[in-house]
Formats: C-alpha cells, sequence, structure tokens
C-alpha cells in the first residue's frame, strides 16, 4: 500500500491529538479523584500571569484583540507553577478563540481581607445562560460563531475548574448575550 507523505503527516496530527486528548482526560480524571500531584512552590502569581500574558498577547494583536494586563501587584502563594500556567493558558487560549477583532480582555485584580481575586473581563459576544451552566463541563464548547472553525477538544475550561479546585482555589463565570464574559479566579489567603 502506498502512502503518500501528506497522508503520513495527517495520520501524525490526528496520533497527536488523541494524545493530548487522553493527557487531558487522565489530568481530569486524577483531579477529580485527588490524585493530581501538584508541585506546590512559594511563587509570585503576577510573575506566570505576566510570562503567560506574553506569550499570547502577538497572537491577539495579530487578531485585532486587545489585551489589557492590569494587574500588577506581586501575590506570593503557596501553588504548582506549571499548572497555574495551564490555567492563565486555557483563559488566554479561550479569549483568543470567542473574541472578534477589536474586542478587549482585561485582567484586573481585587482583594478583600480573606481572597485575592483574578478577574478576566471580556466585552466579547457573551454566553447564553444556558450554555453558562455547561461551561466547565468536559468536551462542551460555546458555539456562538458557527461561521468560525473553532478548534480544541472541549476540555479546556474542565481543565481549569479541576486545577483551580486541586489548589482550593474556584473560578466563576458571569456572561451576558452581547455584552461580555467575565472569568473570577478565588484564591484563599492562607
Amino acid at each position: 500500500i502506498q502512502i503518500n507523505q501528506k497522508k503520513l503527516l495527517q495520520i501524525n496530527d490526528q496520533i497527536i491529538l488523541l494524545s493530548k486528548l487522553i493527557e487531558d482526560l487522565s489530568l481530569i480524571a486524577n483531579a477529580e479523584s485527588g490524585e493530581l500531584k501538584l508541585n506546590i512552590e512559594n511563587i509570585n502569581l503576577n510573575n506566570i500571569l505576566k510570562e503567560t500574558f506574553d506569550i499570547f498577547k502577538d497572537s491577539a494583536n495579530e487578531l485585532n484583540i486587545n489585551f489589557i494586563n492590569n494587574f500588577q501587584n506581586p501575590i506570593i502563594v503557596d501553588a504548582d507553577p506549571y499548572r497555574i500556567r495551564q490555567i492563565f493558558s486555557n483563559i488566554f487560549s479561550n479569549a483568543l478563540k470567542y473574541l472578534k477583532p477589536e474586542n478587549t480582555l482585561e485582567i484586573n485584580f481585587e482583594e478583600n481581607k480573606d481572597e485575592f481575586y483574578i478577574k478576566f473581563i471580556d466585552n466579547g459576544p457573551g454566553i447564553s445562560d444556558e450554555k453558562l451552566d455547561m461551561i466547565f463541563e468536559r468536551f462542551f464548547k460555546v458555539d456562538e460563531n458557527r461561521d468560525r472553525n473553532i478548534s480544541g477538544s472541549g476540555l479546556g475550561l474542565a481543565i481549569t475548574k479541576q486545577l483551580c479546585r486541586a489548589h482550593n482555589w474556584d473560578i466563576k463565570v458571569k456572561s451576558q448575550i452581547t455584552k461580555g464574559t467575565e472569568f473570577i479566579i478565588s484564591i484563599p489567603k492562607t
């Protein structure tokens, strides 16, 4: 059987996708069962957010989406830096998938006596109430933009939720159609 180069590359791409899918599902299963190993370090959250932000900023510029980082405070927490990068990456990656040119994603920071809050606020298309309840479910995709080919497994936000839980953090979402969406990560002060 003659298999040409193009076919081999397609097969290879599918293998990579399936491997990533298995890895993601394994991460979720381990997190849900409380068996996800975290390499906890004393980290400055702002540095990790800035590093991750910088990785995605160029892509945002190319798509004419404005990323604005208002989070400047050094916040020291005990967390797994690799997993925290994953949380931020998933949120930024999602924004790039669903926001349209001229939309803005703004990162704000707030705190009260018990918790720190990192808020990712956009003025994008928003998410309907019935879909909002399912946004952290596995394989769920908000597909408001049928004209766009939105790739991904639908596991990003499910993973984000589990990684937050594994750190005893919380993530919530608020949204309004045509007004935008807000993801809020709450981090208890220990």
